[in-house]
């Protein structure tokens, strides 16, 4: 199994494109993520065709005009979509050659604590499934928290100490 996921602050620069798909095709992932693309829906389809010619994709554009959170697999891995929200998709994925198949959620998490209570329910929803519940779930993402105030990039004008999700 080889999976990648990544934050990416935009994906809109042909530069960036060449990037990732020369890193995706060296590492020979199967499926990953890409965080804030910045990208908007008119443009995702021929970006997204260019960077991953051959693979699948569902993003979340349905529920953010900015497609915050795209999720890619090559022929190799059976996804089925199980959710999509704002913040978070989550989908099974059977990868050829593998008994098990498995639940993968990816979060992209909104930025302030309040608009995060949303993604917490949905995440104990999951948890609470009988579907997820009796498989292996993973959770990965950005849970737009930081341990200290001076991981966040604002922490010079802004010492608040967040609360977490």
């Amino acid at each position: 199994m080889s999976g990648f996921f990544w934050n990416i602050r935009g994906f809109n620069k042909k530069k960036k494109h060449d990037i990732v798909k020369k890193w995706v095709e060296d590492k020979g992932f199967q499926f990953g993520a890409l965080l804030e693309t910045r990208v908007k829906e008119v443009r995702s389809r021929r970006i997204y065709a260019s960077v991953f010619n051959g693979w699948s994709m569902i993003s979340n554009y349905e529920d953010n005009s900015l497609g915050r959170i795209w999720f890619v697999w090559r022929s190799d891995a059976g996804v089925t979509p199980v959710f999509k929200s704002d913040q978070l998709i989550t989908v099974s994925i059977a990868l050829v050659g593998e008994e098990d198949e498995f639940f993968l959620s990816v979060v992209y998490a909104l930025n302030l604590d309040t608009e995060r209570h949303t993604l917490w329910e949905d995440l104990k929803n999951h948890h609470n499934s009988p579907l997820i519940r009796s498989n292996l779930w993973l959770v990965m993402g950005d849970f737009n928290e930081t341990l200290d105030v001076s991981e966040h990039s604002l922490h010079v004008s802004n010492t608040t100490i967040t609360h977490g999700i």
